[in-house]
């Protein structure tokens, strides 16, 4: 017989009960010692994932339903108001498709306090194949077993909720209970049970939680790099050492094993002399003296390019500080916010770059990168419009859009 505080709980009309407060008196709820005897009922149809069964449990095709529902009923008749008996005849009645037979049951197992009971008999009003579906029904019943720390419910209740199932229920749930009943199901739940439900789950929150924080602190508006402040005329340098993939060269690039680099490295010097301030020459200068084994040499050259938001050199410069490439100190955190402002600042291989990284789990522990779904989704949408049919920059993208929409 149900606890008089478990008898209150199932009578109680309101959809928003304090949960904090009611799992405070769940050893008071429901007392599964009392109904610890193995029935023969629990012998033929136990279910493996009630967490008050009192043998392991048959899954579905397991069971052999007529003779489960004739020894059910038997078990009942001699123990009337049993509450997992009550509960595993309603469950193979359903399983026969005798819907209507098989609902007094659960509800009524439900109604003693039943834990396993409650949660199945709002799965089915929320699977909704056998019976008219009734969401909000299904939230109050989820409430009431995840107050009974029922460890199925909080994968379903939190799921539902995300997936707005209870917006027109008068539903809210708190962050912190919303973490409370993942960590529920996380911390009850096998992993060959939860056969990866629960892990989807977990990184569902975790995008959520990184795109809130997107939200609340949103990144600084882009100035776009602008050319036009600085000269746009061709030099020896820019002859000599331009690079063929990047989109403000002044002249055609020419690959490393083309370049004369000596000859290059003095014309970039004067060129800088000259110019001081162009970052396009920098770069250009810090690109051959990277190649003739002088990076140290070229890290001012490199850092007056990536000060400018040179998009050439926020890519480049990213990339080798990220593997610590041509003597420029690796930095991971460092590399990754370059990385990303190459991404802004238009530049494909950013654009690509940056997520690809991201997916990589390469800035999981730099609080300085900026990580939003939502704006490397941006990113994608951006590079498709510079990628212009290369079929293998297009699989990328594709890949890249794909995993991106699974996190959100």
């Amino acid at each position: 017989m149900a606890h008089p505080v478990a008898r209150r709980l199932a009578r109680r009309p309101s959809l928003l009960y304090p949960l904090g407060a009611v799992a405070a008196l769940l050893m008071l709820t429901f007392a599964p010692a009392a109904q610890a005897e193995v029935t023969d009922c629990d012998r033929v149809a136990a279910h493996p994932a009630d967490p008050d069964k009192v043998l392991p449990g048959f899954n579905r095709d397991e069971i052999d339903l007529p003779k489960a529902i004739e020894t059910c009923r038997r078990v009942l008749a001699e123990r009337p108001g049993h509450a997992r008996t009550l509960f595993t005849l309603g469950r193979v009645l359903y399983y026969s498709k005798r819907t209507d037979e098989a609902m007094p049951y659960l509800e009524r197992a439900a109604a003693a306090g039943y834990r396993q009971a409650i949660f199945v008999l709002g799965f089915v009003l929320y699977d909704g194949s056998q019976v008219p579906r009734n969401d909000c029904r299904a939230a109050e019943l989820w409430q009431r077993s995840a107050a009974l720390e029922h460890p199925w419910t909080g994968y379903y209740l939190v799921s539902g909720y995300l997936d707005g199932r209870f917006d027109a229920c008068g539903l809210k749930l708190s962050e912190a209970e919303i973490a409370r009943l993942a960590a529920l199901s996380r911390d009850h739940v096998t992993v060959g049970a939860s056969a990866g439900r629960i892990e989807a789950l977990e990184q569902r929150l975790k995008v959520r939680a990184a795109e809130q924080a997107a939200r609340a602190n949103p990144a600084s508006p882009i100035k776009l790099f602008d050319k036009s402040q600085y000269s746009q005329e061709v030099t020896e340098c820019d002859l000599l050492a331009a690079h063929g993939d990047d989109p403000f060269a002044v002249a055609p690039g020419r690959e490393r094993a083309e370049i004369d680099l000596p000859r290059a490295i003095e014309a970039c010097r004067e060129a800088v002399r000259k110019d001081p301030k162009n970052p396009r020459l920098h770069y250009q200068l810090g690109r051959v003296l990277g190649y003739s084994g002088r990076g140290a040499e070229a890290l001012a050259n490199r850092q007056a390019a990536v000060d400018a938001d040179y998009p050439q050199a926020l890519f480049v410069i990213g990339y080798i500080t990220l593997f610590g490439m041509n003597q420029q100190p690796q930095d991971t955190c460092k590399a990754g916010d370059l990385l990303r402002r190459s991404a802004q600042q238009q530049r494909l291989a950013g654009q690509l770059g940056f997520p690809f990284y991201v997916l990589q789990g390469r800035f999981d522990a730099c609080p300085n990168v900026r990580r939003d779904t939502a704006e490397m989704l941006g990113f994608i949408a951006a590079a498709r419009k510079q990628i212009k049919g290369d079929y293998y920059q297009g699989l990328l993208a594709d890949e890249l859009e794909a995993r991106l929409k699974a996190r959100l």
